[in-house]
């Protein structure tokens, strides 16, 4: 009887380690898997941001280049009408 008694807790604590062991590496294997998404999705999101950069990179530089247009034509046509107004009050005076 003793001895039945002695294996049963013998047996009943192994099953209880396995258990242990056993949830230990199903939640290593969890995590591994959450942790393998996680760096799959962030890696993806790291890509589109580069593309997206690129594209606003490209749009700016068009920008810019608009606005070199526009100050260059604002800059003529001030000049114009300066020239303008010059020939004007030149021969209002005759």
């Amino acid at each position: 009887m003793l001895f039945n008694i002695g294996i049963q807790f013998i047996i009943d604590d192994d099953v209880i380690n396995w258990m242990a062991i056993l949830n230990t590496v199903l939640c290593f294997g969890v995590l591994i898997v959450v942790m393998y998404y996680i760096t799959r999705w962030s890696q993806e999101f790291i890509m589109k941001s580069k593309e997206e950069a690129e594209v606003a990179k490209k749009l700016l530089s068009k920008l810019e280049k608009t606005i070199e247009i526009l100050d260059e034509n604002t800059r003529m046509s001030k000049e114009l009408c300066k020239n303008k107004s010059l020939d004007i009050l030149i021969l209002s005076h005759y």
